[in-house]
């Protein structure tokens, strides 16, 4: 049986619409640019210049953060639960434990390296 949540109020969905529009524009013009510059660059020999710097300083970031403002904003976690949701109970502790235990292994590592 479905459970039926709500709808948010209209403001809500305004708030919405305004953090996942420009982000959906952002990656269009984003996946725009990339394509252009590959076609470019393959069949002219002439990529457009900085493609790399804009992409990484200024589209994916946006994109990111727009992503991080909406799933706060919806309160959720940005997560992918493909797998996790259909292992039994006891199974998930498990597997949280050992990601948490990966997690801190990796970041200790990143300490030890970098510090």
């Amino acid at each position: 049986m479905a459970t039926h949540t709500p709808r948010p109020p209209r403001r809500w969905r305004r708030v919405e619409l305004l953090i996942e529009v420009p982000a959906v524009i952002c990656t269009f013009v984003m996946m725009i640019h990339i394509s252009a510059n590959a076609l470019l660059r393959a069949f002219l020999n002439l990529p457009i210049p900085n493609t790399l710097e804009i992409v990484q300083y200024w589209y994916l970031p946006l994109v990111a953060f727009l992503g991080f403002v909406a799933a706060q904003y919806r309160g959720q976690h940005i997560a992918t639960d493909l797998i996790y949701q259909r292992l039994p109970q006891a199974s998930r502790r498990y597997v949280l434990a050992l990601v948490f235990a990966a997690c801190s292994a990796l970041s200790a590592a990143f300490a030890w390296f970098v510090g």
